[in-house]
């Protein structure tokens, strides 16, 4: 472990670019991004404002996760990155990633290793009694510019579901984007009876 973040070091001292990809098109991932774009207006006393932008996300099954943090290799991970439209006059302050309830999820940081590089870090991540994952950013992320990516781990698989980015303390654009969530009961049922059908397979066989 000490090896790897002495490396990671290395190469960004150098300059060298330490990307794997984008998270869209990570073959790693389990479930990649279709680019979800938003575009809204958020209006502060009488001025108007546009909010413009996308998220660009990947989930990784256990033990599949390509980037340089130690992880739980038995939890997903979900990774997501935001991007400021150069049309934009908001910046982006913050992600806020909701969760089913009695959903867990863990770990939640920024990792500069994957996604496209080069982007604003989260100040801070937390999980809020409103069963979401939030970051806030200490720099926002301007126009034209994107994040890092900010990342964490659940032992649920993924679901679409809810999130929000904000542009500023007066709004923000609601967003669909995987999100971790227990099966619904259809999906239980055909698991079952897929599980139940390649029983009976091998009893035959």
């Amino acid at each position: 472990m000490k090896k790897k973040w002495i490396y990671f070091l290395l190469l960004v001292a150098l300059g060298i670019p330490t990307a794997y990809g984008s998270l869209a098109t990570d073959p790693a991932a389990l479930m990649k991004s279709s680019t979800p774009t938003f575009s809204t207006s958020i209006t502060f006393g009488s001025t108007t404002y546009d909010f413009e932008g996308y998220v660009d996300y990947a989930v990784y099954a256990p033990g599949a996760y390509s980037g340089l943090l130690t992880l739980p290799t038995d939890e997903y991970v979900y990774a997501y990155q935001l991007f400021n439209s150069s049309n934009s006059d908001v910046s982006m302050d913050s992600l806020t990633i909701g969760l089913s309830p009695g959903i867990t999820a863990s770990n939640a940081f920024s990792d500069p290793s994957i996604g496209t590089t080069g982007g604003a870090m989260s100040a801070g991540a937390g999980f809020t009694m409103s069963q979401s994952v939030m970051y806030m950013f200490f720099q926002p992320v301007t126009a034209g510019s994107k994040s890092t990516a900010l990342v964490f781990t659940s032992e649920y698989g993924p679901q679409m579901g809810g999130a929000v980015v904000s542009g500023g303390i007066s709004g923000g654009a609601v967003i669909s984007l995987p999100t971790p969530s227990v099966p619904e009961p259809a999906t239980i049922a055909l698991l079952g009876f897929g599980a139940a059908a390649l029983l009976r397979r091998k009893r035959k066989a």
